[in-house]
């Protein structure tokens, strides 16, 4: 099934030796007949927007991208840059969900962000400083010792119930949509299930 698998290539700080990259991870339980028909990913540093991607949801696989899907950033300059992040749900022209980061770029790792497009977050009022995760106003700024390392899977499974039936969009043609099974054992001590993804603790 075709997914989402995009690069951005950032040169963000001056030289330096390492490389940081981050990998966000994209869901919804939101069915594309009807309701998701596009998805636009913004980045930003310190307010100026240096990427964005705008791409259409696919009901059928094809040419179109489906969902799970995800988009990679680096900094091959190394540093801890902050990136400034807003993924936006249309249903045609209109914008009807959103979900907001700010998280700073680690030297040396290749972290993932998940970022899921939900109803219970359709015409959310968060204010300024935060976000709505699964139905709840949370402040958008991450903590990037709470991000899991990257490893292959992470993108296209669900790890945990955190309430959430995310679904595979390429299977909606029809009306109704696969439901994305959770896998594995679930969190583990001390982790937190965010967006059906383990998160760490950040505890140490």
């Amino acid at each position: 099934m075709q997914r989402l698998a995009l690069l951005f290539l950032a040169t963000l700080l001056p030289a330096c030796h390492s490389t940081s990259q981050l990998v966000v991870g994209i869901l919804t339980d939101l069915p594309v007949t009807g309701q998701l028909s596009a998805a636009r990913l913004e980045a930003s540093r310190n307010g100026v927007l240096i990427d964005q991607v705008l791409w259409p949801i696919a009901a059928t696989t094809g040419l179109d991208f489906t969902l799970p899907g995800s988009y990679d950033y680096f900094s091959t300059r190394g540093g801890s840059p902050v990136l400034e992040l807003e993924l936006v749900g249309l249903s045609g022209d209109a914008e009807i969900v959103k979900r907001r980061a700010q998280v700073q770029l680690v030297p040396d790792e290749r972290l993932f962000l998940r970022m899921a497009l939900v109803k219970s977050c359709v015409a959310s009022t968060c204010g300024e400083g935060s976000t709505c995760l699964e139905g709840a106003c949370q402040p958008d700024a991450i903590d990037a010792r709470t991000l899991p390392r990257y490893r292959g899977g992470l993108v296209d499974t669900v790890q945990c119930d955190s309430g959430t039936r995310f679904i595979d969009t390429g299977t909606c043609s029809t009306g109704t949509c696969a439901v994305i099974p959770v896998t594995g054992p679930g969190c583990a001590t001390g982790e937190v299930c965010r967006e059906g993804t383990c998160d760490p603790s950040v505890a140490q």
